[in-house]
């Protein structure tokens, strides 16, 4: 490990990586520095879409069979014990682990000549001068810094001087369970909307293990390790008795100024994930993309300001993200989460506009546009008691 890069990133996941990999390709100077050892362990269903697909072969190009342990082609949707819709032939879904994904990210970033600092953890940023500070004593100067370190970035923290709650974020719990100690066999995606409040549970096959989890807005809800225990209770029948692990993801309060002075944040740090999907691993490469693009701009002198041309990038996705938080009003909050359930059920493609929703093949306006009419309609009916 160098003092000095012209670009440090600070985080080894999707985010990074995808970083990493596009100015290391440029023939930038890079260095990914993260506090845990790969494969490290992380907490995530791993669910990829058509547009975690897209992205990654925008970025890293082939392999992307590599990438998961799982693929399936239809999902799931329950209102309790309800099988409300489901989805068949609808295409490719896929789950990874996300240690293995996340540690095949890093190696192609590698290959290409990013340099990996791992086991050691950026405990300090220096904005204004552009130097890391590690747990270890050493220290990193960059010309350019990308924050890629997750929901409690020290990157992000440093720009907002430490003011963050946790009010605006989401909260999960998850458990990784062998398919043998399960009391039925799971072999799609399922979706529940009813095991939390403004959130959902999911159980997701990977191959010889079965990932159960639920995640909401935490500052709705108060006790979810009860929620959990009844939510798997519900579902197979019995109390659960293994190990559960929990934590927080951004929920729609995405940072509005992406960085600043030649700091990028990209992925998580930034609260990049879609409030009503969870969508977060398709935008964590997009804009880790975003941020090594802008960043070559930057040094070729097509743009004097980084940061700018940054965000421009990443409208396309806090354009969406908008959309997402104005709509999740309507299919979490208890007046109105009555009407999304029946208009899921009475649906026949409401399910797939959903999956093409989260594949990127539609967007939130488009999905509004296309909706609208029909619930007007339902909320007409509901009021006049039909």
């Amino acid at each position: 490990m160098k003092n000095q890069y012209t670009a440090v990133i600070v985080g080894g996941g999707p985010a990074g990586s995808s970083a990493a990999h596009t100015l290391a390709k440029s023939g930038v100077d890079v260095c990914v520095v993260d506090r845990f050892r790969f494969p490290r362990q992380k907490l995530c269903g791993g669910l990829l879409t058509q547009r975690a697909k897209k992205n990654y072969a925008a970025i890293f190009g082939p392999g992307w069979d590599e990438m998961y342990e799982h693929r399936c082609d239809g999902a799931k949707f329950f209102d309790g014990e309800r099988l409300v819709n489901s989805i068949e032939n609808y295409g490719e879904l896929y789950v990874c682990d996300r240690s293995r994904f996340d540690a095949r990210l890093i190696d192609k970033s590698k290959e290409h000549g990013a340099e990996f600092v791992q086991g050691d953890k950026v405990k300090a940023v220096d904005l204004r001068h552009r130097v890391c500070k590690l747990q270890s004593g050493k220290e990193i100067t960059c010309r350019y810094l990308i924050g890629a370190d997750g929901v409690n970035s020290v990157v992000a923290n440093a720009i907002h001087n430490g003011k963050t709650s946790r009010n605006g974020k989401a909260f999960a719990l998850e458990a990784t369970l062998p398919v043998a100690a399960l009391s039925r066999e799971i072999a799609e995606p399922e979706i529940y909307f009813d095991s939390i409040d403004w959130g959902y549970g999911w159980i997701f096959p990977r191959n010889d293990v079965v990932v159960v989890g639920i995640g909401g807005l935490f500052s709705k809800n108060r006790d979810f390790k009860a929620n959990f225990n009844t939510f798997f209770r519900d579902r197979f029948g019995k109390a659960f008795t293994g190990v559960v692990k929990g934590h927080f993801l951004p929920f729609g309060e995405y940072s509005k100024r992406m960085g600043r002075d030649g700091v990028l944040l990209a992925g998580d740090a930034a609260g990049l994930v879609d409030p009503i999907t969870g969508e977060g691993i398709a935008y964590a490469m997009q804009s880790g993309w975003f941020a090594a693009q802008s960043v070559l701009e930057a040094l070729s002198g097509k743009t004097k300001n980084v940061n700018a041309a940054y965000r421009k990038r990443c409208a396309v996705i806090t354009g969406e993200l908008a959309y997402a938080a104005k709509i999740r009003n309507f299919l979490f909050s208890a007046a109105t989460r009555a009407l999304f359930i029946t208009a899921l059920a009475r649906s026949s493609s409401a399910p797939y506009r959903y999956m093409d929703l989260m594949s990127g093949d539609i967007t939130y306006r488009e999905l509004l546009k296309n909706s609208g009419r029909k619930l007007i309609r339902m909320v007409a009916s509901k009021i006049a008691g039909k």
